[in-house]
């Protein structure tokens, strides 16, 4: 049986203290998993201490948003948005906001950004989200371009329970 040291070096059981670093086995980060790779997966260049690959200009695709929502403290998605408060502390949704800056892959079009596998910022933090009246519009739109297709029966009408 082996066990991992947070440097990195691979140790037996019996061994109380990390050959290579010295380091106490109670103080490795965690006994049971290998070494996280510092390398990005994608390019092989050495990742930043937040993941950053700079090679790719942006972090990987595979990983997780590290950013955290200054209100709530929870972990943001790649968008800059937090879906526990929305960017809010009142909750209305009036208010709801983008805290973070947007992280992406591709562009709206579909076209890569970079090399499409790295999460390259294209937005600024605080960013509001679409406004009630914006909302609205959007609805409308959507209602317009569908309503052709429900008189058609293409697809189920709404209120229509399967």
């Amino acid at each position: 049986m082996l066990w991992t040291c947070a440097c990195g070096a691979v140790n037996a059981k019996t061994h109380r203290v990390c050959e290579l670093c010295g380091a106490d086995r109670k103080a490795a980060v965690d006994t049971r998993l290998a070494p996280v790779s510092r390398h990005c997966p994608h390019d092989g260049a050495a990742l930043g201490q937040d993941g950053f690959c700079p090679r790719g200009g942006g972090y990987p695709h595979a990983m997780s948003c590290p950013f955290k929502c200054p209100p709530c403290r929870a972990l943001l998605d790649w968008s800059g948005g937090c879906f526990t408060c929305y960017g809010t502390r009142t909750g209305r949704r009036e208010e709801w906001s983008f805290l973070g800056e947007g992280y992406y892959t591709h562009m709206p079009n579909g076209s890569p950004i970079g090399d499409g596998q790295h999460w390259v910022q294209q937005e600024p933090a605080g960013r509001p989200a679409v406004s009630p009246a914006a909302n609205a519009a959007h609805k409308h739109r959507v209602v317009k371009l569908l309503t052709p297709l429900l008189a058609r029966g293409a697809a189920p009408k709404p209120e229509e329970k399967r």
